[in-house]
């Protein structure tokens, strides 16, 4: 049996056993989208009673502005950027952190936290943790795809070392080409 295998019954076990003690708070048609959030977090929360309408309520809410950053057409912050580099590496998850008048910075091998509610002009509002840090002319981007993308966001309304809530949505991603290095992406 694959680890694969064991994580996966392990997750669908702890589902199970969550759905049982708080299905009562939830209706039929928030049931797929609680065991997701149940089965992708299996150690956040601690506690079943943790499980609540209120985080339940959240994870939808930052569901919802995934899925609205995804379908801008214009680079947003927290859309992923396919990164060739001169040395022939591809970085197929860096993210886009910053727009400005002078481009675009992009984060490779970091990480994206969500902050709530905040939909804004150039995307949602995040805090990028670890990589490093590169400006590029958003002229470089092209559309390349929709590649899912793994975010987090604090499940108690603040940050934690423990990352938070993790949640995967599809989300566009650009290529830049960096081939020649011009730009310096390592």
């Amino acid at each position: 049996m694959s680890l694969k295998t064991v994580m996966d019954s392990r997750r669908e076990a702890s589902f199970i056993e969550h759905l049982n003690r708080v299905s009562a708070h939830f209706t039929e048609e928030q049931l797929p989208m609680l065991k997701e959030l149940i089965t992708k977090n299996p150690i956040y929360p601690d506690y079943p009673k943790d499980y609540d309408l209120k985080l339940f309520e959240r994870y939808k809410l930052h569901s919802e502005l995934l899925s609205e950053l995804s379908s801008m057409e214009k680079p947003a912050v927290g859309h992923l950027v396919n990164v060739t580099c001169k040395n022939g590496r591809q970085y197929s998850e860096a993210l886009i952190t910053r727009i400005d008048h002078d481009g675009i910075m992009i984060c490779v091998h970091g990480g994206g936290f969500i902050h709530r509610d905040n939909l804004l002009t150039y995307g949602l509002s995040m805090t990028v943790c670890g990589g490093y840090f590169m400006k590029a002319p958003s002229s470089n981007l092209q559309l390349h795809d929709n590649s899912n993308a793994n975010y987090q966001f604090s499940g108690t309304g603040r940050v934690e070392a423990c990352c938070g809530i993790s949640i995967e949505r599809p989300m566009k991603r650009w290529s830049l080409d960096d081939s020649n290095g011009d730009l310096g992406f390592y």
